[in-house]
């Protein structure tokens, strides 16, 4: 579901479209070996394949705050595959970079637990 805003403009689609959901996804990092949360970590989140965006759009990106999580929020109207990565290299500890992936609905946030590998 879309909503249009009439415009008076002369380009051949006559309306700008503005994209009706604004789903929150929250990423959370933790430490693989003690399961606690792991602040400052970056993550960086591109489209997939197969939505409404082209393949390797931005979505967003954030750092994680001192509870692990970094929310960035998806605005579109159907089913979206999302790709990304996760990594710590400013400070110590360090951690291996991580994958991320998961397909966000259109109005259901979601949280997405990654296990970071730190490098010792």
């Amino acid at each position: 579901t879309s909503l249009y805003f009439g415009t008076t403009s002369t380009t051949t689609t006559q309306a700008y479209q503005y994209k009706m959901y604004e789903t929150p996804v929250t990423f959370h990092a933790i430490d693989s070996n003690t399961l606690g949360n792991i602040a400052g970590a970056w993550v960086y989140v591109e489209a997939g394949a197969g939505g409404e965006y082209t393949a390797g759009t931005e979505m967003g990106r954030g750092q994680t705050d001192a509870n692990g999580l970094c929310t960035i929020v998806v605005k579109h109207d159907a089913a979206q595959l999302i790709n990304g990565v996760i990594r710590k290299s400013s400070a110590t500890p360090f951690y291996d970079q991580g994958v991320l992936q998961a397909v966000v609905a259109p109005g259901e946030s979601q949280t997405i637990v990654t296990a970071m590998t730190r490098q010792d």
